[in-house]
């Protein structure tokens, strides 16, 4: 009727663009405060790190849903935004 995409999907959608945002330093959320960015010498680059969920409630965070997906897509990223990501994180 209205072809609406599927809930999860539109969620893993506004999920990735407000992980770009953080990421890039659009907005003002400390990153340290969600995870940790290190520079990597694998093929990503770079690395998060975080902690895992222990309840069931918190295994729906932003971060524990987010950064897998983040990583899936990461080869569509340009290099130039790979690198803003490194530099914000080391600042």
């Amino acid at each position: 009727m209205f072809r609406l995409e599927k809930l999860s999907d539109r969620r893993k959608k506004c999920d990735l663009k407000f992980l770009e945002d953080i990421l890039s330093g659009k907005s003002k959320i400390n990153l340290k405060s969600l995870f940790q960015i290190q520079k990597s010498t694998t093929r990503f680059r770079i690395n998060f790190s975080y902690k895992i969920a222990k309840k069931k409630i918190r295994g729906n965070f932003f971060t524990v849903r987010v950064i897998p997906e983040f990583l899936k897509n990461i080869k569509s990223y340009s290099d130039d935004f790979l690198d803003v990501i490194i530099r914000n994180a080391c600042d």
